[in-house]
């Protein structure tokens, strides 16, 4: 009640030295707000900045003035910028390499080093490929299709002759994508790139004469103002390119029965049928296959819609789980699944025999693993198909097992053969083999290590490095990690991952850390996704420890901790671990997040003004409404791409896929989940001051479209931040160039670096 005091002093911004300072006030540029409102489901709802969704004259200013004024504040904040920033780009530049790929006479390996903005694509030659990089040829360099370093390689496929490749490019960060054809011999392009792919990767028929890949139809923008329009992405649909010939003569395949699903084409390791997924949202899927010569590819004129239909059969029809193709032997063909695994499992569907209604005629292989684990990827690979590799998830943190498979009885059997060993524990950031070659590589990462590429060998079950990727721009001997779990508010234990640095004499253990003022003053940042059965395993990122290290120097006490927070929405353990906290159930984030917040206080890591928080897309919704619901317990706020808008998400470009997670606002029971934590909604309500917030969006940004983060923005300043002295400052960061983060040059990394984390060593470091 009103004049009571919190029930525990440790979430009072009282006992900080930094929030006795007066902190300078922030000039907000005058926003308008219109009177939009519309009813649904009965409530009246709203929405006085939608304005800020159309591209005009009058938003370009807005966006011009909101610059000016965040461009003041962070070039006026204390903090050591050149230090950080020199870190940054030492940490951003330092050599890295993607998951090597085998084929008949070469090593394909993508690497990226110190002056490059992005990765280029090299191949070298198997008997000097192990010694170093000094052989390394170049095969596709994108720096040569943007000055400015900001296109960028997504998705790359060679055919199985290792003879030519295609090339998934992107530009300026946006989403779509123009599929390149080299040929390797001659390093050449062949074909006209082909346009409007997106949420596509390029599957090879056996022969190499082409390739399946997925589009939309033609977008009302070209060139560069490709990736700034937010009309939904409806239409998806499976083509055929046929090399030598124009994208005009590509062959539409495989469309799915609801414009707004995505889709995807596989070809079989076997080389005879293509694997047709269409997706409804993003965790489930129907599964068609089809014998590609029945198709009609070949034929001199293009095969009727009515023939590619009668030549794909249905395999999943449900749309209830995911199941994912990981390979066969002839018609019968392994799919990991979590359909009756909320874990995953994987089962065998021959697709000679008739389909049965809803009931599929699947036979288990490999069950739902013991204990907690989770597999979270599978591979068939090694000759006659005879070997399987599984990615899973223990606890977190990934192992390997290999297994051997048995195709001679009426049902696939599978034998585990060997666990792949890593020093410590480690996120599997890549695995690459298939059918033809008895080596497999794997590319992992730790907390505080860029890692290795090892080499596994499927018959002898050894490992050998074939890469050590170096650490560079930061003090190696200064950080330690660690796991803990902690309660959230309905006694669900959460894994919460801990990086600590220590300088000098700074204790970095998880003992309180106690300034000469006897208050706990290390700086945490504490950090979160939750969501989309996405899971956040122990994986390396530079610009954690370029933090850190620059955190602790500016710590009282020379310390300072990194936390990632493992909680529900995400797929750690499994797909309960996900739908606990999805549609009506999305609260359970947000609270499992406040719960950690509070567990890091409780246990003196930290105190409220000295925690920040940060998370991008989902993980910007998250950080954003949790600020909202205890602006007390959190010292500074960084949002990052955040889907804002909870009552419109869905009109937007690929929002209609994330209903299935957020729930739809079509829906009464799901609108009203939505409108009760909607951020952009939320905090017109608010009584009290802001954490200081600063929000970053891209201008080709056609995921998560940049409006959520002007409405929100709008919002915040105009009944927040002019309204309450105590509120902290409410900056919109606009990254020009950019998209939702994939692909984006190293120099405008370390710049976003740099600005953000400085934003937080300013207000949590005192």
């Amino acid at each position: 009640k009103e004049g009571q005091q919190e029930p525990t002093s440790l979430f009072s911004p009282r006992i900080s030295r930094a929030r006795e300072e007066p902190m300078a006030r922030v000039v907000y540029p005058e926003t308008k707000q219109q009177d939009v409102e519309e009813a649904l489901h009965g409530i009246n709802v709203k929405d006085p900045f939608r304005w800020l969704e159309e591209e005009t004259d009058e938003r370009e200013e807005w966006i011009i003035k909101q610059k000016e004024v965040t461009d003041e504040f962070l070039g006026g904040m204390r903090y050591e910028k050149d230090k950080l920033k020199e870190r940054a780009k030492k940490v951003s530049s330092s050599v890295k390499y993607g998951t090597p790929r085998e084929l008949p006479s070469f090593f394909a390996i993508t690497r990226r080093r110190e002056s490059e903005d992005q990765f280029i694509l090299y191949t070298v030659a198997k008997h000097t490929a192990f010694a170093d990089d000094d052989a390394f040829e170049t095969l596709f360099d994108p720096h040569k299709l943007s000055g400015d370093g900001t296109a960028a390689m997504g998705s790359i496929s060679f055919d199985r002759s290792g003879q030519r490749v295609a090339i998934g490019v992107s530009y300026s960060g946006s989403d779509w994508r123009e599929v390149r054809i080299i040929d390797v011999k001659s390093r050449q392009e062949i074909d006209a790139p082909l346009k409007w792919v997106k949420f596509s990767s390029t599957s090879w028929l056996k022969d190499g004469s082409g390739f399946f890949y997925a589009r939309y139809p033609e977008p009302s923008v070209d060139g560069e103002k490709m990736g700034t329009e937010t009309n939904a992405n409806e239409s998806h649909r499976v083509c055929f390119h046929a090399i030598g010939t124009p994208q005009s003569d590509d062959v539409e395949v495989y469309f799915p029965t609801d414009p707004k699903y995505t889709t995807s084409a596989t070809v079989s390791d076997c080389g005879a049928y293509v694997v047709f997924s269409s997706y409804q949202g993003t965790d489930t899927n129907n599964v068609e296959v089809a014998r590609i010569s029945e198709l009609g590819l070949s034929e001199s004129s293009k095969p009727s819609e009515v023939k590619i239909r009668a030549s794909v059969h249905t395999v999943v029809d449900h749309f209830s789980s995911i199941y994912n193709y990981i390979g066969n032997n002839d018609t019968r063909m392994l799919f990991l699944t979590n359909n009756g695994a909320s874990r995953s499992r994987i089962v065998e569907i021959d697709i000679q025999l008739p389909f049965n209604g809803s009931k599929i005629d699947q036979k288990e292989v490999l069950a739902e693993l013991p204990g907690t684990d989770v597999i979270q990827s599978a591979a068939v690979v090694g000759k006659d198909s005879s070997h399987m590799l599984l990615s899973i998830n223990h606890d977190v943190k990934n192992i390997a097992k290999h297994y051997e498979i048995d195709w001679t009885g009426s049902v696939a059997s599978v034998n585990m053969v060997h666990e792949i060993e890593f020093e410590e524990p480690v996120c599997i950031d890549g695995m690459s083999g298939d059918i033809t070659y008895q080596r497999v590589f794997f590319r992992y990462s730790t907390l505080t290590s860029p890692g290795k590429i090892l080499s596994y060998d499927l018959e002898n079950h050894t490992a050998q490095p074939f890469r050590i990727i170096p650490l560079e721009g930061v003090d190696a001997s200064i950080f330690s990690s660690e796991q803990v779990f902690y309660p959230s508010n309905d006694g669900t234990m959460i894994p919460l991952f801990l990086i600590h640095a220590r300088v000098g004499t700074g204790n970095s253990s998880t003992e309180e850390s106690v300034g000469a003022d006897g208050v706990v003053t290390r700086p945490v940042l504490l950090y979160g996704y939750g969501g989309f059965n996405i899971s956040l395993s122990p994986f390396f990122a530079g610009s954690r420890l370029a933090l850190l290290q620059t955190m602790a120097e500016a710590s009282p006490t020379a310390t300072a901790t990194y936390a990632v927070a493992n909680i529900r929405g995400g797929g750690e353990y499994g797909e309960k671990w996900h739908k606990a906290a999805v549609k009506e159930k999305k609260q359970q984030a947000f609270s499992d997040f406040i719960a950690a917040g509070e567990f890091l206080v409780q246990r003196k890591y930290t105190t409220p003004d000295r925690l920040a928080i940060n998370g991008g897309s989902n993980g910007g919704l998250l950080v954003a409404a949790c600020a909202i619901q205890r602006p007390d317990l959190f010292g500074c706020v960084i949002c990052d791409v955040g889907v804002l808008d909870m009552l419109r998400f869905h009109k937007f470009t690929i929002g209609h896929a994330w209903t299935p997670d957020f729930g739809s606002p079509d829906v009464e029971s799901e609108f009203k989940a939505l409108l009760a934590y909607s951020p952009y909604h939320k905090v017109m309500e608010m009584d009290k001051g802001l954490p200081p917030m600063l929000l970053l969006t891209a201008d080709h940004d056609d995921r998560v479209v940049p409006l959520h983060s002007f409405k929100f923005v709008a919002a915040a300043q105009s009944f927040v931040g002019k309204k309450f002295e105590s509120s902290g400052p409410i900056l919109l960061r606009v990254d020009l160039k950019a998209g939702h983060g994939a692909g984006k040059s190293v120099s405008k990394v370390v710049e976003e670096i740099t600005e953000k984390f400085g934003f937080a060593i300013h207000h949590i470091c005192h």
